[in-house]
């Protein structure tokens, strides 16, 4: 038992030291011009000029619940859009319904006369494109018209 304890104690000393020089690195980054926020979050500033040619929708999929964090670029606070009933589940579900319509799609050639790609057939897109609309886009789009309006309206 003694000899576990002592291998649990050097590799918790080894992770530490680890830390320290990882953090005497990014320091050492972080001093260099154009580095000064290497691997930080960016601050709200930064994400409002992302939103310079239009909204900025992030989407976060938790394991009990979603949201929509809106960005615009003249709005100076984050729009908060609940998705109830999506969460992490959902989201998995959708993305194998995905996959699997994708891999049913099976694209097989190039058609230049229309313009477009031939398809192999079936799945049910138009199910999970009425779930996406339902469950993201619409509340999405509709707190968008909302804000657009209060912002012009001042």
């Amino acid at each position: 038992m003694h000899g576990a304890t002592q291998t649990l104690q050097q590799e918790a000393d080894r992770h530490r030291t680890l830390a320290i020089e990882r953090d005497k690195l990014l320091q050492e980054i972080r001093r260099l011009p154009g580095f000064e926020r290497f691997l930080l979050p960016k601050d709200f500033s930064q994400l409002r000029t992302s939103a310079h040619s239009g909204p900025v929708v992030i989407l976060n999929a938790a394991e009990r619940r979603c949201d929509a964090l809106i960005v615009l670029a003249d709005v100076d606070h984050v729009i908060h859009v609940p998705l109830p009933g999506f969460d992490f589940q959902w989201a998995a579900r959708l993305q194998n319904t995905l996959r699997a319509l994708l891999g049913h799609a099976r694209i097989t050639c190039f058609d230049d006369r229309k313009g477009k790609l031939a398809t192999g057939g079936g799945g049910n897109w138009e199910s999970l494109l009425s779930t996406l609309w339902n469950g993201i886009v619409k509340p999405v789009l509709d707190a968008l018209a909302f804000s657009v309006r209060a912002v012009m309206s001042l």
